[in-house]
């Protein structure tokens, strides 16, 4: 198959063509994660205390306690959460403290209507807007293993497409909820989903690739994901009704809806069921036309011959490979150990950022335009950094830099008038994590064997959602402990993979690992070598490598 994909273009107009599509339905996993952050925006409040209260100033009140007239006075406490109420009567003083009711929300005129205004989520409801973040990663962590083995089954084409069309009656069913419960449990059904689009969308186009483009797709879902970010922005700002917000989004997934016919089922995945006749119909024979390759169809027929016959050989002789071999394997075991710590704390840093933005200080829609801008930027640097120093250095360079920026974040004294300072370190840090993720990704996929590189990655991105649970619920800690809190744990965690990434192999010029003994050797492989085999040997090796890359890739899970 490697050879089939490097005759049709390596990569040609029509792989570029698809992975545009593939890209653009991530628009609609974008816009789920990241919703929150409007729907949920902290405004600043100013409670509504009954008009049967008078307040007096503090000059007046020595006098009135002191006086036969009967009073009541109120003074608010610093959170605009509660009131206290002294009132005289027959020259008796009485205190009583009261929790407001009703708040009036301060949004500089834009009449922003979110779950927060609309349901009082503030003062002591206010962990409920992490609570429902939280829970929409609950249902992304349970999707993407679910998906991943329908698409094993039943194929990507007919996956995606459940995922892709599937997901818009609840996406408009959140937008009807009347009371937060059924919000929070529609949007925990809707993160299931969700990730199925991601998942099996990443999964789809990189089987379309040789291994040594899929660094390069990934990069390119990470642009994807910040130009959903820019759009998600766009609509919040026309649209600062939640609600409207919600319904216009459903229009993203209706953009693909002509995906169905046109793009076809993974080569690979038709390879294993052994359906070479659709990989020559649906596959070889669109891609040869648009990458101006017709000439060459009788040759990709005999390719195709000749790899069903190698196909049936190797089916009767294939030896099982194992995942608990990796778990036995000590250097293997603590680079998987590695990668985990380092997705999972990754993820929590970037949502942290996404999620915290009003604690730093800077206007919502402005850090988030300016914030997905630069994240686009990134990804393309990045590519440049990953073929010119690698993956280890560049890695252990931005986790340092980005512990830094979330030191400075968090320690800047807020009484100062330091907005745009703050703003400008945010905006560095969220071109840090961007960098941090895309490296992490391409590193993790370089350092396994090809027979449990699937497998691993899937745990990785298990990992990765659990950072995004736990993101919500460190912002909130923060906010009872103190505002610095979260990101000085933060700064320390991202230095940590600093540390790790010292002590991992690099991958950069290396060839792909297929067994144990080369992944554990991976430090002296050098790209395009391999270990001398005979022919039969090379032909079963080069088989069940594809078989299995297929079968496991589509538990891989990704930031997304």
């Amino acid at each position: 198959m490697e050879i089939i994909l490097e005759a049709l273009g390596d990569p040609g107009r029509y792989h570029v063509l698809i992975t545009c599509m593939f890209a653009v339905t991530w628009w609609s996993m974008t816009f789920g994660a990241i919703s929150m952050a409007f729907y949920g925006e902290p405004l600043k409040i100013k409670c509504n205390v009954p008009s049967r209260h008078i307040s007096y100033s503090p000059n007046e009140l020595p006098y009135l306690e002191n006086s036969s007239v009967p009073f009541t006075n109120i003074s608010m406490a610093k959170d605009e959460c509660s009131y206290n109420i002294t009132s005289v009567t027959n020259g008796t003083v009485t205190h009583s403290s009261h929790q407001c009711d009703s708040w009036t929300y301060l949004d500089g005129g834009r009449e922003i209507s979110n779950i927060v205004t609309e349901w009082n989520l503030v003062c002591s409801n206010h962990y409920k807007v992490s609570l429902t973040t939280t829970m929409f990663f609950v249902g992304v962590f349970i999707g993407a293993p679910i998906f991943g083995f329908i698409s094993d089954q039943f194929g990507r084409k007919k996956t995606l497409a459940v995922c892709l069309y599937s997901h818009i009656p609840i996406a408009l069913a959140i937008s009807f909820m009347p009371e937060y419960i059924s919000f929070t449990v529609f949007r925990l059904f809707l993160g299931v989903w969700l990730q199925g689009i991601s998942t099996v969308a990443f999964v789809h186009c990189i089987e379309f690739f040789r291994q040594k483009y899929r660094g390069v797709v990934m990069v390119g879902f990470g642009m994807s994901w910040a130009v959903g970010q820019l759009l998600t922005t766009l609509i919040a700002y026309f649209l600062p009704n939640w609600r409207h917000m919600q319904r216009v989004s459903v229009a993203l997934p209706l953009i693909t809806l002509p995906y169905y016919w046109w793009l076809p089922e993974s080569p690979r995945w038709l390879l294993v069921k052994g359906r070479f006749d659709e990989i020559l119909k649906v596959f070889i024979q669109r891609a040869a036309k648009v990458n101006h390759v017709s000439g060459k169809l009788n040759w990709f027929k005999q390719q195709l011959e000749e790899l069903k016959q190698t196909n049936i050989l190797v089916a009767s002789d294939a030896q099982p490979q194992s995942f608990v071999n990796i778990l036995k394997t000590g250097i293997l075991l603590k680079r998987l150990l590695a990668m985990c710590y380092s997705w999972c704390m990754a993820s929590m840093t970037y949502y942290m950022f996404i999620f915290n933005t009003t604690e730093l200080g800077g206007d919502i829609y402005k850090y988030y335009a300016i914030g997905a801008g630069l994240e686009i930027i990134v990804n393309f640097f990045t590519i440049f950094l990953m073929t010119r120093f690698g993956r280890r250095r560049p890695l252990f360079v931005f986790s340092f830099l980005l512990g830094v920026v979330c030191i400075v974040c968090g320690t800047i004294p807020r009484t100062l008038n330091l907005g745009i300072a703050i703003l400008c370190f945010a905006l560095l840090g969220r071109m840090a994590i961007a960098a941090v993720m895309c490296l992490i990704f391409v590193y993790a996929a370089e350092l396994f064997p090809t027979f449990a590189r699937g497998s691993c990655i899937a745990i990785c991105g298990c990992s990765l959602r659990i950072g995004g649970m736990l993101a919500p619920q460190v912002i909130y800690l923060g906010g009872l402990v103190s505002p610095e809190f979260p990101y000085i744990i933060v700064a320390v965690m991202m230095i940590l993979i600093g540390v790790i990434a010292i002590f991992l192999p690099e991958t950069f010029g290396r060839s792909l690992p297929n067994t144990i003994e080369e992944a554990v050797d991976i430090q002296n492989q050098i790209e395009g070598s391999e270990p001398k085999m005979d022919e039969s040997e090379t032909i079963s090796t080069i088989t069940e490598q594809q078989e299995k890359l297929v079968v496991t890739t589509s538990n891989c899970d990704t930031k997304c």
